[in-house]
């Protein structure tokens, strides 16, 4: 039963949903408006309480793709570095031009990986530094 004084409150978030998405999955038009509201803020509850397991799922699918990957490419020091810099090499291409050399001034990528984190951490202070 919804409370009189929920009754502004339900038809305030009418106003702000998509009718069409409320009426189409949750009861149709001959419901009334409040009653799908309810519904659908079940669905959101619902969803809520679901969420922890999902996330425990999702992380224990990922281990186990990343466990079968392993045995067959076994890890071998930085994971995915020439991978993650072809990307970011990719993505140069889609920057303005003051960007994109300002970048590749910076992109240091074999000296910066084979001497461990404090070089790419002076990249970084450095890239900081010309941004702002």
């Amino acid at each position: 039963m919804i409370d009189s004084d929920q009754g502004p409150h339900l038809d305030a978030l009418w106003q702000v949903l998509s009718r069409e998405r409320l009426e189409g999955g949750y009861g149709g038009s001959a419901m009334r408006r409040q009653d799908v509201i309810v519904r659908y803020l079940w669905n959101v509850a619902l969803c809520e309480a679901l969420y922890p397991s999902l996330q425990s799922l999702e992380v224990a699918l990922r281990n186990t793709l990343f466990n079968a990957g392993e045995a067959v490419y076994p890890f071998t020091g930085t994971p995915a570095a020439p991978a993650q810099h072809a990307l970011a090499h990719d993505l140069i291409g889609w920057m303005s031009p003051s960007l994109r050399q300002t970048v590749e001034a910076l992109d240091r990528f074999n000296a910066v990986h084979s001497a461990g984190l404090e070089p790419f951490r002076r990249v970084t202070e450095d890239l900081v530094k010309r941004t702002k």
